[in-house]
């Protein structure tokens, strides 16, 4: 008999910037027997036509793939990885009954009782934290994401590159997607977090720190992170999970730049985070831009 998942909050929310349109969606769902929780956002692809539709699209196939499988629970990495395979090949075969070309990152995220299973494709964001401490940060499937790997740039100078909106893969093309699955025991993180560009970018400029979230919340992010974008902000999307609300919080003023260190009780788990990265590194290929 599969364990009932407790109860974890979890929010979600948007803000259209100084776009014309919101392209982005999110997905916040429990399954029937509350054996699990999926997370979701999707950034539909502006350059193209119907990237909202694009992104809403993936997210319903999503849904309904991963609510179909029966050991949803029990194998959560592969059920994840079949549902945004479902997903690709509904939009694939709805692109072309319409006669267009849509597009549409992904970042999705299956909490069960024992394990947390994290996908992604393109550049959505998923972060993993156990207090303010960064366990795990989803590598972007883009040509500065892979600058970025490879040493020639940082993650500040590549927020402003001119080909930071290329991605190397993305839903919607005719081609196999296979998303890089992440497999984490969910008594190892505390708080989970689900970006789209919108928000990790004033992230990445250390604007803001995903690691110490105003005291607004959620929708606090979005707005400051819409700020900083200045004119031409791009949508904002946020999905955030708290694994841990029954533990006490203590207050924790916000490190100076180069000065926060892990606890000794995290420091067993670098070899542990380092093997991860190591395992995640991530293929290339090309795909258009998606602004």
């Amino acid at each position: 008999m599969t364990r009932p998942l407790p109860f974890i909050p979890c929010a979600a929310g948007s803000l259209c910037g100084d776009r014309n349109e919101q392209q982005d969606r999110t997905l916040t769902l429990s399954l029937r027997d509350r054996s699990g929780l999926l997370l979701a956002v999707a950034d539909g692809m502006g350059g193209l036509p119907c990237g909202g539709w694009a992104a809403e699209t993936v997210l319903e196939a999503l849904a309904r793939s991963v609510l179909a499988q029966r050991n949803a629970a029990h194998h959560p990495a592969a059920t994840l990885q079949k549902a945004i395979a479902d997903a690709q090949e509904t939009l694939l075969c709805l692109n072309r009954e319409a006669g267009i070309w849509s597009g549409t990152t992904i970042a999705a995220v299956l909490i069960t009782h024992r394990w947390i299973a994290m996908a992604h494709v393109g550049d959505s964001r998923i972060y993993a934290f156990r207090g303010p401490h960064l366990l795990y940060r989803s590598q972007d499937h883009s040509e500065v994401g892979e600058m970025v790997r490879m040493g020639l740039l940082s993650r500040v100078e590549a927020t402003a590159h001119p080909r930071r909106n290329i991605l190397r893969h993305c839903l919607g093309l005719d081609r196999p997607v296979e998303p890089r699955v992440a497999l984490w025991p969910r008594a190892l993180v505390g708080r989970l977090l689900l970006a789209s560009d919108g928000v990790w970018t004033a992230w990445d400029r250390g604007s803001l720190d995903p690691g110490y979230p105003p005291p607004g919340g959620l929708q606090e992010t979005l707005r400051l992170a819409v700020a900083d974008a200045g004119p031409g902000a791009d949508n904002a999307s946020l999905v955030e999970a708290d694994l841990a609300p029954g533990r006490p919080r203590r207050a924790m003023a916000r490190p100076r730049p180069g000065t926060r260190e892990a606890p000794f009780w995290l420091r067993p788990l670098d070899r542990l985070i380092g093997l991860y990265r190591r395992l995640f590194a991530e293929p290339t290929g090309w795909q258009p831009s998606r602004d």
